[in-house]
């Protein structure tokens, strides 16, 4: 195991993902979301369970479409999440449930750009 792959699992973002080509897939989109997300804002650890939970459901998807677009949500969204922070009795809470509606309406909002997994069928040797 490399040490890149060896990073994302003590950070436990490849949980779940047996299959060694789907990981390396992911830490791959996960590395190109570190160069992207690094630029972009300074809360960039929020960003890796977003992509881990739309890998879940769709592959193939744009990491710096992704990243860009979550920008966007997240600065316009950023002070009422800390205000609901403030108020609530477990930030991570929050920050999960936020994390959660982000992800099932970027999943929603573009259905029609990206493939579900269920269409992808195994390779037969």
């Amino acid at each position: 195991m490399d040490e890149i792959t060896k990073k994302w699992l003590e950070f436990g973002f490849l949980e779940g993902i047996e299959d060694q080509y789907h990981r390396d897939m992911l830490v791959s989109k996960y590395e190109q979301a570190m160069s992207y997300a690094t630029n972009q804002y300074s809360d960039t650890f929020i960003i890796y369970p977003v992509i881990y939970r739309i890998f879940r459901v769709y592959i193939n998807f744009d990491v710096g479409h992704l990243v860009q677009h979550f920008t966007e949500w997240y600065t316009i969204n950023h002070e009422r999440i800390e205000i609901a922070k403030k108020q609530s009795y477990n930030a991570m809470d929050v920050e999960a449930e936020e994390t959660c509606n982000y992800c099932e309406s970027y999943i929603h909002e573009f259905k029609n750009y990206i493939k579900p997994l269920n269409h992808i069928k195994k390779h037969k040797l």
